[in-house]
């Protein structure tokens, strides 16, 4: 398989051919202006994409027909995005040939004479792409020949310009038709509905793929392999699951909770699921855990999986994710990519929606509290990121790089939470049925969500979205007087700093508890008191965000004690998963005996007793209660319990564990049993060596068992186990989901090598691997370990990998590499 550096070089070969082909070029005033929403003068009204790939070559030689019509005055010069191609040629509708230029990825093409507005035309290019992004190609070589013949588009946020010239930013949207010419024995996956499949010499087919329905260019999809299918139905749409050959099963349970959420989406949103059929297929290394294409959604294949890997895994959040993307981000899409949190946070929401749906109210707080904890961790200080607010005002301030996920779909719970549910739903479906099939900006929801409330939203949007930060609320509380009703005074203050967009005060809803008794805080200044009636007080408990999703970090200055009630009598599962976290500072007795009756408990969810048996290790003066919690978790009906029992029997004594750890090693889940070979290596137990070389055989999802038998090889510190590894660092491997696995195996070596020349060796090989977070891998590695040997190939990663996250990890270790040298 060629790898992307090489089609690299092939594409600037071609890109100096453009200049010896090209008619006289196009000069003008549009010379070095950017082609995005800002300049764009002309809609893109319909696209036919005509391509016949080499995928063993990763080439494509194409045709595109660009149907267009000015804007805004007569239009003489068609301006097309266009990377890594080579243009062979442009005719207009009449056959004449067209001058063009081609330069820093743009296409300008003159038109014989100037197009008015109110008219329409077409332009034809010719051309051919060597893409090193955009679109994908697999092939088996000698090395792996488990590898398939593959190709895949991947066109988010402006890659399909790498393969075939068009207006390719999102503010735009177009019909669009695909003539794919296929090879022999192979099929393809496209958008909308396959109009025809002819049949050509020698065995390749031509199939033709229509979508009469207005999509961004990015949307478009092509997939070219061989798949076995499982179809189903949700009403009159046509449903097809599309995956490796012999995995039926595996394809049938990844997918199969997609018609419960159609009908779910629909019925929320109040509009039906609006593309003519839904195609999902899973596709080799796939870069992301899936994308949306309109109507054929691609898919990573770790979506594959067996009943033995739930609940441990479960892929309904990502065929959820990928499927609410369908009405947002595909029926309504962002204007520009400034705005994605309207496709990201929402996709990520509507998941938790259909969570709560299926799965109730318990599930829904789980899934809001994770969320909202993983991002305010991994932003402790926002007011120190320097974020600066756009002059405006109108473009979200910290909804970037990642954090439009979460972030986003905090600030979509919250906004529920401040209109309550009706309206909330009320608002969406406006906001669906305003705005479908056009490009939206955040304000368009703004003016939805408030055409239901009634009232301005526009505080809340400048809050949140066009700012940046969370309140942190920092609550104490006293019982004033007695009696079977007590006034209790409860003080809240926000501690948070402000600056860098983040306010000194935020203005939000805080749903709070006490006891049995709950209300509402309307908090709007840094500090505020409140007073509430509560009957018997004493002995109760305050809790700030009832409910799990209240988009803060909040504590409560109260005594243990209140903690202790809090985890024996509050139904909600966050708020025993505070408690939790807050009775770690007092590790005694008590604490363990309640962490104990809390397990016990039979309405106690596994994701909460999974939590006890993590949070029980460190109590003090209670080994008897760790040991008898410790048993009902080794045997508990529910995996993710036992794998918690594993991860704890790891950091306790041979003696104490060892037993109990080889009898996990063959538990029925193989996350159960890839983290008791992770404990077996830190136990360090008789055999050991032997026991994890033999996990070493096991099949599994994603390849967890292997995985977690070389990090117990790592851990147990044998030497050996360098001998064992090495094989497990290819990229060679049937099942296609096995990258954790190599990423271990390198740990292993990083671990127990880190100084010799055969693991530096591995490592420099690495930096060219097929598989992009492979590559970052072995450029943090060498970074880590400070091997000047990797700086070229480091400073090639840095400038030209197609992987931003290969292209990054690259740059930090040259920055470590130059900080050492000047040390020394």
């Amino acid at each position: 398989m060629r790898t992307p550096f090489r089609r690299a070089a092939r594409a600037a070969l071609f890109s100096l051919f453009v200049a010896v082909v090209c008619l006289a070029a196009p000069r003008g005033a549009l010379a070095g202006l950017p082609l995005d929403a800002t300049t764009r003068d002309y809609d893109q009204l319909h696209l036919i994409i005509k391509v016949t790939p080499d995928i063993p070559a990763g080439t494509v030689d194409g045709e595109v027909t660009v149907r267009f019509a000015p804007r805004g005055g007569p239009l003489s010069v068609l301006r097309l995005h266009s990377l890594e191609t080579a243009v062979l040629a442009a005719t207009d509708a009449a056959g004449r040939a067209l001058p063009f230029a081609l330069a820093d990825g743009i296409l300008s093409i003159s038109l014989a004479e100037p197009l008015p507005v109110g008219t329409e035309t077409a332009v034809t290019v010719r051309y051919r792409s060597t893409p090193t992004a955009g679109l994908f190609f697999h092939a088996p070589t000698k090395a792996s020949p488990s590898t398939p013949l593959e190709m895949y588009s991947q066109g988010e946020g402006r890659e399909n310009r790498r393969w075939f010239p068009c207006y390719d930013e999102s503010d735009d949207r177009t019909t669009c038709e695909v003539f794919v010419t296929v090879p022999p024995g192979l099929r393809s996956v496209g958008n909308g509905v396959l109009v025809e499949r002819k049949a050509l010499d020698g065995g390749r087919t031509t199939d033709h793929w229509r979508l009469d329905h207005r999509i961004p260019s990015y949307l478009i999809s092509l997939v070219v392999g061989t798949f076995e299918t499982v179809t189903d139905t949700w009403r009159d749409v046509p449903l097809e699951y599309n995956g490796p050959p012999g995995r039926t099963e595996e394809i049938r349970k990844g997918y199969a909770g997609t018609p419960a959420m159609m009908e779910f989406f629909t019925e929320y949103t109040g509009r039906k699921f609006p593309w003519p059929r839904y195609a999902q297929t899973t596709v080799w290394d796939f870069i992301y855990g899936g994308m949306e294409n309109a109507g054929a959604t691609t898919m990573n294949m770790r979506l594959l999986h067996l009943p033995e890997a739930c609940p441990c895994y479960s892929s309904d959040g990502l065929v959820a994710h990928e499927l609410a993307h369908q009405w947002f981000g595909d029926l309504l899409t962002c204007r520009t990519f400034d705005h994605m949190w309207l496709n990201e946070g929402f996709a990520t929401y509507f998941t938790d929606l259909f969570f709560e749906h299926r799965d109730g109210a318990a599930a829904f707080s789980l899934e809001r509290w994770n969320q909202n904890r993983g991002y305010m961790n991994g932003t402790p200080r926002p007011d120190t990121l320097g974020l600066v607010p756009a002059p405006r005002g109108d473009l979200p301030l910290e909804l970037h790089g990642g954090k439009e996920y979460s972030r986003g779909a905090a600030i979509l719970h919250q906004l529920r939470i401040e209109l309550g549910d009706e309206v909330f739903r009320a608002g969406i479906r406006r906001y669906v049925k305003d705005h479908e099939d056009q490009t939206v900006a955040s304000d368009d929801l703004r003016r939805s969500m408030e055409a239901e409330a009634g009232r301005s939203l526009a505080w809340f949007f400048d809050q949140w979205v066009y700012g940046a930060g969370y309140p942190v609320l920092r609550a104490s509380w006293n019982v004033e007087g007695g009696g079977t009703v007590s006034r209790v005074r409860v003080v809240i203050e926000q501690t948070q700093a402000g600056g860098g967009g983040q306010p000194d005060s935020f203005r939000l809803t805080v749903p709070w508890r006490m006891g049995n008794v709950t209300g509402r805080f309307d908090v709007r200044r840094r500090r505020q008191e409140f007073a509430i009636d509560v009957p018997e007080a004493k002995g109760a408990w305050l809790r700030l965000g009832d409910g799990g999703g209240t988009f803060a970090r909040a504590e409560t200055n109260q005594p243990w004690p209140a903690f202790i009630a809090q985890l024996d009598g509050d139904d909600d599962p966050t708020a025993q998963l505070e408690a939790i976290d807050a009775l770690a500072a007092w590790p005694t007795r008590d604490t363990a005996m309640a962490l104990l009756r809390r397990f016990g408990d039979a309405k106690t969810l596994p994701q909460v007793r999974a939590a006890v048996v993590r949070g029980i290790a460190p109590m003090t003066g209670a080994d008897d209660a760790v040991a008898a919690l410790l048993d009902k978790a080794l045997t508990d009906m529910d995996p993710r319990v036992r794998e918690a029992a594993a991860e704890v029997l790891g950091g306790r004594t041979r003696d104490q564990a060892g037993a109990a750890v080889a009898k996990l090693l063959a538990d029925p889940s193989p996350y159960v049993r890839a983290a008791a070979a992770r404990a077996l290596g830190k136990l360090h137990v008789d055999g050991a060596f032997d026991t994890l070389r033999g996990l070493l055989v096991q099949d599994s999802h994603r390849e967890t068992v292997r995985a977690g038998a070389l990090d117990g090889l790592a851990a147990l510190g044998d030497r050996r186990a360098l001998e064992v590894a090495g094989p497990f660092l290819a990229y060679e491997f049937p099942r296609g989901d096995h990258h954790g696995m190599r990423q271990a195996a390198l740990n292993l070596f990083i671990a127990l090598a880190p100084d010799e020349p055969e693991t530096h060796a591995r490592i420099l090989a690495l930096l060219d691997d097929t598989y992009h977070r492979m590559r970052t891998w072995a450029a943090e590695a060498a970074g880590k370990l400070l091997i000047r040997r990797a700086q070229p190939r480091l400073e090639a990663m840095a400038a030209n990998d197609p992987d931003g996250g290969a292209k990054g990890a690259a740059k930090t270790a040259l920055e470590r590499l130059a900080a050492a040298a000047k040390k020394k």
